[in-house]
């Protein structure tokens, strides 16, 4: 989608009431090559951004630009902790690209007051922790 089209069509979700954009559906967010720009034209707007990933792409050139545009939440999905895991449900899929994406987005972020919210395990959302609480930084 053109970036003249999405704003057009944030103008209209701002318009009517919206608070947050989510920037995924069917397909991983960073084969969007701009997406820094869609998440800074969210951020005009005042409205929440949301990016759900899995970082599992061997390489991300936009990511340091895309993180420091300060979407409020990533969501990185994570298949399995060890490869033999992870690759049943990504066929041909590497969890090390994954944590090498996770370590350099962990080293971009620095923002202030940055929450880390207690990881999530399943389908249902229920989080390992049983505790609500979360972490600032």
């Amino acid at each position: 989608m053109s970036l003249e089209k999405f704003c057009a069509i944030l103008d209209k979700a701002k318009s009517e009431g919206y608070r947050g954009i989510g920037l995924y559906s069917w397909t991983e967010p960073f084969l969007n090559r701009t997406l820094q720009d869609y998440v800074l034209e969210v951020k005009k707007r005042d409205l929440e951004c949301l990016i759900s990933t899995t970082l599992s792409l061997r390489r991300i050139d936009n990511l340091d630009a895309t993180l420091l545009a300060k979407p409020d939440l990533i969501d990185v999905s994570i298949s399995g902790w060890d490869q033999a895991t992870y690759q049943i449900n990504h066929v041909g899929g590497n969890l090390s690209y994954v944590l090498a994406n996770l370590e350099q987005a962990v080293s971009i972020v620095q923002w202030p007051a940055a929450t880390v919210f207690p990881a999530r395990t399943g389908n249902d959302n229920s989080s390992i922790n049983s505790s609500s609480d979360t972490t600032s930084y």
